[in-house]
């Protein structure tokens, strides 16, 4: 991808990836998706074990595949232990650099989108 490393593109509406993960501690968790889309309306879901752990996000466009933005999906949920993170593409198109899972502050990176419980929040 252009900010160098890879990233996951041509997502379309119905594909999913898994990520095997080891929660340290059950906690209130921020995900920061690195993404990049030329279109509107593409949304994304994530789910811990196959629950729905952000409800549905609507990603604003950045308008371009070359732009890159992250949008901070706020207070998700996770237990402890090993599970089954998965990034859904709920629908339309976008391409993916990174997730990142922080805790603490819910101050939002320079450059972010603030997303809670799948509303856009400025």
């Amino acid at each position: 991808c252009e900010e160098g490393g890879q990233a996951i593109g041509w997502n379309q509406t119905g594909e999913w990836y898994d990520y095997a993960v080891n929660v340290q501690t059950a906690t209130t968790y921020h995900l920061a998706l690195r993404y990049a889309i030329n279109f509107t309306g593409s949304q994304v879901r994530i789910r811990c074990d196959g629950a729905d752990v952000s409800g549905v996000v609507t990603l604003p466009s950045t308008g371009s595949f070359a732009t890159w933005r992250t949008a901070v999906l706020k207070n998700l949920n996770l237990p402890a232990g090993y599970h089954t993170i998965r990034l859904e593409t709920v629908t339309g198109e976008f391409d993916v650099a990174t997730l990142t899972f922080q805790t603490g502050s819910t101050a939002t990176p320079g450059g972010s989108d603030n997303f809670d419980s799948g509303s856009f929040a400025t």
